[in-house]
């Protein structure tokens, strides 16, 4: 079974990689928000562009809190996406 770290380090690294030979500025962030509950769990920065990344195990959803915060962050007018694999096109897609 995949963990959800396990999908998380190789997207970072799959990331990082893809802007090391496009020669993009990417910033892979960890949130480490102790204070509010439902914050997605990286940060991907690239330009002016944002896109909040919450993993999950294949097969695990968001809980209700974290649905909620990424609504939230959705109604802002940023990308919220819940990834449970390590293909990272609809990443890229949203930095675009």
């Amino acid at each position: 079974m995949r963990l959800e770290r396990d999908i998380e380090a190789k997207v970072g690294g799959a990331l990082l990689r893809w802007a090391a030979e496009n020669s993009a500025r990417m910033l892979y962030l960890k949130l480490n928000v102790s204070n509010v509950a439902g914050i997605p769990d990286r940060l991907v920065l690239s330009d002016d562009r944002v896109v909040f990344v919450e993993f999950k195990r294949p097969g695990m959803k968001p809980t209700k809190i974290q649905e909620y915060m990424h609504e939230r962050i959705r109604r802002m007018g940023f990308t919220v996406l819940v990834k449970t694999d390590t293909d990272i096109e609809d990443i890229l897609g949203a930095l675009k």
